[in-house]
């Protein structure tokens, strides 16, 4: 037997546990039961990982802890197709493109965000039935809602009215904007934000939009019937739609792949599912290989790998480790367990008995159609959104956006509630990437053309979700505007640059259980000589601001792009020790004034600027921290983020 022997070389400790089951469903029950009896015990769950092989194995894994009380973190890929949110957001989508389509429409009326009564519901079918009148029909007329007798009819007509809106809205908007204006016109975002796991729900809502902003930027022409033939076509292929989705509380469990398990380590591991060929000796089709397998074809190289994997699994243990598998499927087709059970030393496994708990679950089997148990909303966690703070760290957007609003903060930056760019925000983010890469082309070539220059920005504007119309529009301006810039500043521009740079440092705020990070994102930073001093350029579109509307001295500006080269400044202070010096910032418009003219405005940071802006910074912090904005609002009355505070968190 050329196989090697697995052994640990860390002395005597607790043995591996082995457990066969007859059926997964007892492997998964016995599997929470085990964990709940050591969280009782004083075990932090904290301290507690399930692993498993591939991403779709926690699909059912999922299931079975939603039916505890037992807090866990997913922290692999899940399929946010299979969420029951994302469904009944597609099934609305469907019954808008399908305007009329009487079973879809009953569908739709029992999603719980149109709060319609089930029994509404069915006098209003069993009308339609007597009358033989489509539900569309009804639901269009006053009169014949009256005549159906129901106790929210009100409810009903406006459900009707709002799939009319919206039938019109997907034939006159844009996708991206015909999926927010549903998203928040239904309710359906409230209902994420203010339920269980707003977070999680958040993330998996923003694995849609992301993923169909991608198809838009692939398929400029892509419209509602394209996207739910899209849809269709993963589910009747079985593919799913896989997004790292955060969500975690404090004290959770972890449920991960074992490749996500390589250097972390646990008091106490699972490993579940561990048969023969899903663990080791994966099958794989390989046409028209007509020779006998050699050491040399790769296949032991193969299983090599999957039997280091099983060892990293087995490996991230501090005190037990616990293995399972089934030995049935769901067909009832027999399996054997992973040959690696059978390479670690009998001496070091203690295989248990679980007749007795098969036994037990058998007359417990009601447990599997339990209602998924009540969980505390995690977002209005005080430590959950400490924690999620702390890992974000702060950028100087997040603190102009908490100083203007604190639940735009709230939102856009910690929640990270997804929000489709309107047409100028796309050309700003175009014209950035354009500049990024033609003055890294202009460092290395020494020249570039004014044709090169709007090249990159056609190039980036076109990976850009924009309608045709808007594309044209957006790619004539950038024309106009890039031409004339290159122009402007071609014979006088700093070569010697670093564009797009990325810094992040540790501050200490005052606050949590250690420094704060700060992260910036610098458009450009020149070089001036070999002392390290630089000057940092932020670019920015739209209308050029005068010096006093930059500081924040006259009555309607914020001071927002001043606060910004000074974070700047403070980053690069603080950075790789005091690498770069930063002598001045300056604010560059790109786009000109009326007037034709391009404006760059340049300050020098004081050390009073830097002082006032670590008192900022350590006051939000501790804001942030303590939740002392939970009750705040901003001056605006129409803000839509404190709308949102209003009637979510309430």
């Amino acid at each position: 037997d050329l196989r090697p022997r697995l052994r640990s070389f860390n002395g005597v400790g607790e043995k591996i546990e082995l457990y066969s089951f007859s059926k997964s469903e007892f492997e998964y029950a016995y599997l929470v039961r085990d964990i709940e009896d050591k969280i009782s015990q004083g075990v932090n769950p904290e301290e507690i990982a399930v692993f498993y092989r591939y991403n779709r194995d926690s699909e059912p894994l999922i299931r079975s802890f939603e039916k505890t009380l037992i807090p866990f973190v997913v922290e692999s890929d899940q399929n946010i197709l299979s969420d029951k949110d994302i469904e009944n957001l597609i099934t609305i989508f469907k019954t808008i493109e399908n305007f009329g389509n009487d079973e879809l429409l009953l569908r739709c009326m029992y999603i719980d965000v149109f709060d319609i009564d089930p029994l509404d519901i069915y006098k209003l079918a069993n009308f339609s039935w007597r009358s033989r009148t489509p539900i569309s029909d009804i639901l269009s007329s006053r009169g014949r809602l009256a005549k159906a007798i129901l106790s929210g009819e009100d409810k009903l007509y406006s459900f009707y009215k709002k799939i009319s809106a919206w039938k019109k809205t997907s034939r006159n908007k844009p996708l991206l904007d015909f999926f927010e204006i549903v998203v928040r016109e239904s309710g359906m975002l409230d209902h994420l934000l203010s339920g269980d796991l707003a977070l999680e729900k958040i993330e998996k809502l923003s694995g849609l939009f992301e993923d169909l902003k991608t198809l838009i930027e692939n398929h400029r022409s892509y419209d509602l019937e394209k996207f739910l033939q899209y849809m269709d076509l993963l589910e009747e292929h079985g593919v799913s739609v896989r997004k790292n989705v955060r969500g975690s509380v404090p004290g959770s469990v972890h449920l991960m792949t074992a490749h996500r398990s390589k250097g972390l380590e646990f008091d106490y591991i699972y490993i579940i599912n561990a048969y023969d060929t899903h663990w080791g000796n994966n099958r794989s089709i390989e046409h028209f290989k007509i020779y006998a397998p050699s050491p040399l074809d790769g296949s032991f190289e193969k299983i090599d790998d999957e039997r280091r994997l099983f060892y990293v699994a087995l490996t991230r243990a501090r005190i037990g480790v616990n293995i399972s598998y089934s030995k049935e499927d769901e067909n009832g087709k027999s399996r054997l367990p992973s040959q690696f059970i059978e390479e670690i030393s009998k001496e070091f496994i203690k295989e248990g008995d679980v007749s007795e708990y098969e036994k037990k679950f058998e007359n417990e089997k009601f447990k599997i159609f339990a209602p998924r148990a009540e969980v505390r909303a995690p977002v209005k966690d005080k430590k959950f959104l400490n924690m999620i703070f702390f890992e974000q760290g702060l950028s100087v957007t997040a603190l102009n956006n908490f100083l203007e609003c604190p639940w735009n903060f709230f939102y856009s930056n910690l929640l990270r509630v997804p929000k489709v760019p309107n047409k100028f925000i796309m050309f700003g983010s175009a014209v950035h990437g354009a500049l990024s890469h033609f003055f890294d082309a202009l460092k290395i070539q020494g020249e570039c053309s004014k044709n090169t220059l709007i090249r990159l920005y056609e190039d980036k504007l076109r990976k850009e979700p924009l309608t045709d119309k808007d594309l044209d529009e957006m790619t004539q301006k950038g024309k106009r505007v890039l031409s004339g810039y290159y122009d402007k500043y071609i014979s006088s521009c700093q070569k010697n640059v670093f564009n797009e740079f990325k810094v992040s440092i540790f501050f200490d705020a005052g606050v949590g259980e250690g420094p704060l990070r700060l992260t910036g994102n610098l458009d450009k930073i020149e070089i001036l000589n070999g002392a390290g001093e630089v000057n940092v350029v932020d670019y920015k579109t739209g209308k050029p601001k005068s010096r006093n509307e930059i500081e924040g001295k006259t009555k309607n500006s914020n001071g927002n792009y001043k606060r910004q080269l000074v974070f700047y400044n403070m980053l690069l202070d603080n950075y790789e020790n005091k690498k770069f010096r930063m002598v001045s910032g300056e604010i560059d418009f790109v786009e000109p004034d009326q007037k034709g003219e391009y404006h760059k405005e340049k300050f020098v940071v004081s050390v009073e600027d830097i002082k006032k802006l670590e008192e900022e910074i350590k006051n939000s912090a501790k804001e942030i921290m303590d939740l002392a904005f939970w009750n705040r609002y901003c001056s605006d009355k129409k803000c839509e983020y404190c709308r949102m505070r209003k009637k979510c968190l309430s």
